[in-house]
């Protein structure tokens, strides 16, 4: 190993420590507290003419979220969102399924809806 490859490294280290110093004094959120973090800023929009039935909610130009009214299906982003719940609480996809319409029903009276991931 040469000194420039020892520096990668070494800066590669570093990064990772620094993500894992922030995680260690970070204040523990609650999976409630972590999605009202994940939904917030994200804007509704319509294709009435080719989805009447769907509502796409987006942060941005990056599609999250896409209801439909009829079906009652709920496709979640992975990237971002539906991760969030496996990686930093351990969760399952059906726990996860279990706690977004949880979520959903109790919060925006979404009653019936079934939460599913899209890649």
């Amino acid at each position: 190993m040469n000194k420039q490859q020892a520096q990668e490294q070494l800066d590669k280290l570093m990064e990772e420590a620094e993500k894992l110093k922030s995680i260690i004094n970070s204040r523990d959120k609650t999976k409630e507290e972590r999605f009202f973090e994940l939904i917030q800023g994200l804007t509704p929009k319509w294709n009435k003419k080719n989805f009447p039935d769907n509502i796409r909610y987006y942060k941005g130009d990056i599609h999250w979220i896409d209801y439909n009214e009829k079906s009652g299906y709920l496709w979640i982003r992975y990237d971002g969102f539906w991760n969030v719940f496996e990686e930093e609480y351990g969760l399952n996809y059906q726990d996860i399924r279990d706690f977004l319409k949880d979520m959903l029903e109790e919060h925006f009276k979404w009653k019936g809806v079934t939460p599913y991931l899209f890649f």
